[in-house]
């Protein structure tokens, strides 16, 4: 077993080829949760597991997981996965 950190980071805004704004402060917290997986599809269900927690704050996220190097190895694969989201993408707001 090991563990991720799924961290969320909210999105402020979208250009017109696709590429997203996120907004970083130190001083806001965002939810975030630590997860035991065994293998990467695990973590892939936890990511998309969290995002659609994240659905109900009606809110524009970006979910992204990161290994917690403490917990024990990788499982073979993590480093290639995707394991990233976005949630409610249609209420970032165009910077165009």
């Amino acid at each position: 077993m090991t563990s991720i950190k799924i961290n969320s980071y909210p999105l402020h805004s979208y250009t017109t080829n696709g590429l997203y704004c996120i907004g970083l402060c130190l001083a806001t917290p965002t939810p975030s949760k630590t997860v035991e997986i065994k293998t990467v599809s695990d973590a892939r269900v936890a990511v998309d597991a969290f995002a659609v927690e994240l659905e109900a704050t009606g809110k524009p996220w970006m979910v992204s997981a990161l290994h917690d190097k403490r917990s024990g190895r990788k499982p073979n694969g993590f480093d290639k996965a995707k394991l990233d989201a976005f949630v409610n993408t249609h209420l970032a707001g165009s910077s165009v």
